[in-house]
């Protein structure tokens, strides 16, 4: 199941609610609310939880969805075995030619 991440307006502007929040969040207009909500959906993922944000529009209608799906392997790990790959590959290559 996926953790759900809410973007709405509220008084003082808008509001990016969850469960993962202690309380709700409040920015200044809904572009930077949608940022936080993505960015923290990206970062649940990240961890190994499916995330969805959704962004209502004043009237209460939903104006997106956005699904964020669980990394399976730690962050980062592919860019590390790129780069170990790539080094093993060059040091070879090295060796083979005589350099």
């Amino acid at each position: 199941m996926a953790l759900l991440i809410s973007v709405a307006p509220a008084e003082a502007g808008w509001s990016v609610q969850s469960d993962i929040l202690g309380e709700a969040e409040v920015h200044p207009s809904g572009a930077r609310a949608e940022s936080a909500a993505r960015a923290l959906a990206a970062r649940t993922a990240e961890s190994g939880l499916s995330a969805e944000v959704r962004i209502f529009l004043r009237d209460g209608a939903l104006a997106g969805r956005f699904l964020h799906p669980a990394a399976f392997e730690p962050r980062g790990w592919r860019a590390d075995v790129r780069l170990y790959s790539a080094a093993s590959w060059v040091s070879t290559a090295s060796r083979s030619s005589g350099r």
